[in-house]
């Protein structure tokens, strides 16, 4: 079959959208079937990806919040479109231009048989008046994709997209990790108990700053992995506890996640739709504490046996969390084996693999 995958960005620029879509990439060719991938960048160009598939990256003209339009993109697809007969278009969302166009070429495409799916990522969440006026307009033209796929029940049943959606029109499927690491994490090692770790580009959202505000007065250690726009304000108001280590490789990332108490994800809103960090704290054993935002998050982790959740923004409910994990070592380390009993049963790359040629083959 021949496939069209259409991100916003792809890899090497790296993110969570982006090592999706590189993961379908990869599934895809390792099925035999051929991929080419239409995506934004700084310039036009086309190369081959990590496993062999066609990438068109075609100039972003202008961004509208986190909208990105190109000119050169519509030629583009138009071209793609007008010279081969997809089997299958796969669309990464929320992406506003992306979407349109496609609907442009929507008759065309019918006429061809290709079947359309909407690789859900989470809603528009931020933008607010741009959000309620988007999401009319996205609702009002569904009907042209076959089928969604999303992460998790949790963000289908909370979506304002996916809930309205017949059950039968969306699909799950845990998005993976993959990796070569196989260090794991020593829950009973004192060395590393009220050690905590949060990963993530610090932008509002992330809800960096609340959690530096509840480390101020506590004995215990925060590191913080990333960049981003905040984080020169957030390292001015930093107490001596929170340790900023700036962008790492995956080497080191996946060392700090295995020695370390827990995982923090702080997330204020339901823009935090997954968390691939999270996906990667169990791999190795490491436990999560959470803010309980109704997303995929919640089905990634489950209070009392992956990790805690703490209600949004609560520094008491929060800092109950963390005590639990430093007084009660038996079971974090219980939480530690059924992370990674999760992230066997569910998250690796070989269930993200036959889950998909399980949807695929239920479609043609």
């Amino acid at each position: 079959m021949k496939i069209l995958q259409l991100s916003k960005y792809y890899p090497p620029t790296y993110g969570g959208v982006e090592i999706v879509a590189e993961f379908f990439s990869r599934a895809f060719i390792e099925q035999g079937h051929q991929v080419e991938v239409l995506t934004f960048g700084a310039s036009n160009k086309r190369y081959k990806g990590t496993y062999g598939e066609d990438v068109y990256q075609t100039k972003e003209d202008i961004k509208i919040g986190s909208a990105s339009f190109s000119v050169e993109y519509f030629l583009k697809l138009r071209k793609l479109i007008r010279d081969t007969r997809y089997d299958f278009v796969l669309v990464h969302l929320p992406n506003p231009f992306s979407h349109e166009v496609l609907k442009w070429f929507s008759k065309e495409l019918n006429n061809n048989q290709t079947k359309i799916l909407g690789i859900y990522h989470s809603d528009i969440i931020n933008q607010i008046h741009l959000r309620d006026a988007y999401n009319l307009w996205f609702s009002r033209s569904l009907s042209m994709y076959d089928n969604f796929l999303c992460s998790s029940e949790n963000l289908k049943q909370s979506s304002a997209i996916l809930s309205k959606l017949p059950s039968g029109k969306v699909k799950i499927i845990p998005f993976c990790i993959d990796h070569h690491f196989e260090g794991k994490v020593n829950s009973g090692d004192k060395k590393y108990r009220g050690k905590f770790l949060a990963i993530g580009r610090m932008v509002p959202y992330k809800g960096f700053e609340f959690l530096i505000n509840c480390f101020k007065d506590m004995p215990y250690e925060l590191t913080i992995v990333g960049n981003g726009p905040l984080k020169t304000k957030l390292e001015n108001k930093s107490p001596k506890n929170v340790f900023f280590v700036g962008e790492i490789n995956e080497e080191k990332k996946f060392k700090l996640l295995t020695s370390h108490s827990a995982l923090i994800v702080s997330s204020l809103n339901r823009s935090e739709a997954y968390g691939m960090t999270i996906v990667e704290a169990f791999s190795v054993g490491l436990p999560v504490i959470a803010s309980d935002i109704d997303t995929g998050v919640s089905f990634l982790v489950q209070d009392g046996k992956t990790g805690y959740k703490f209600s949004i923004k609560d520094e008491v409910s929060f800092r109950e969390r963390l005590h639990l994990f430093v007084n009660d070592p038996e079971k974090s380390q219980q939480m530690s084996k059924e992370c990674v009993t999760f992230y066997d049963s569910h998250l690796t790359y070989a269930h993200f693999n036959s889950s998909l040629k399980k949807i695929i083959n239920e479609l043609c």
